[in-house]
């Protein structure tokens, strides 16, 4: 690397922007990953109107510089709930348009396939995908193979309930009607 423009803070990481002499092309680079660096004769001449932000930003929003390309992602929640959706990295940087009530993204298909069903589960019902068909089709995909992990993870501990059985105690208060547990450990020989 020759010439680095300036270093930025992304996700917890510092990157900095720079001229790569094996790749012949700016790149971006994990500043901690960088195993060594030695001063050479090699110069590069910084462009006009360079953006090391937008470039790295560029670099880590897969499909930033094709808009065209985007799938339209539309979102609806309430104000409070795509207000906390909007302040995640990927969202708060692919947002196009926002209303109290609906927030509209410009994703790839890559994206929509892989990790922003992931970023969407935590929010459950306090959202609903309006658009596209494909997200909505892979959040059922990602849910019913969550659902089927751990409805293995039970029929593999079958002997959980019994093993619960001789540590919790369930007991109603007569005074509230609420479910209280008690948990205690009995001594058992194995």
């Amino acid at each position: 690397m020759n010439g680095a423009f300036r270093g930025s803070f992304w996700k917890g990481s510092w990157y900095t922007v720079g001229f790569c002499h094996l790749r012949q092309e700016l790149r971006s680079f994990r500043v901690d990953r960088i195993i060594d660096l030695e001063p050479s004769d090699h110069s590069f001449q910084r462009p006009a109107h360079f953006s090391a932000k937008d470039f790295l930003l560029g670099q880590l929003l897969p499909g930033s510089d094709q808009a065209s390309s985007l799938l339209k992602v539309c979102i609806h929640g309430e104000k409070q709930v795509l207000d906390e959706l909007c302040k995640h990295w990927l969202f708060g940087h692919t947002l196009i348009k926002r209303t109290a009530n609906v927030a509209e993204f410009g994703l790839n298909i890559e994206s929509v396939l892989t990790y922003v069903p992931y970023f969407l589960f935590p929010y459950g019902k306090a959202i609903r995908i309006a658009e596209p068909q494909i997200l909505i089709s892979r959040m059922v995909e990602v849910m019913t193979g969550m659902a089927s992990y751990y409805q293995e993870m039970l029929s593999a501990n079958s002997d959980l309930e019994a093993m619960e059985n001789q540590f919790v105690h369930r007991k109603e208060d007569e005074s509230d009607g609420k479910i209280r547990y008690k948990y205690c450990c009995r001594r058992h020989r194995f």
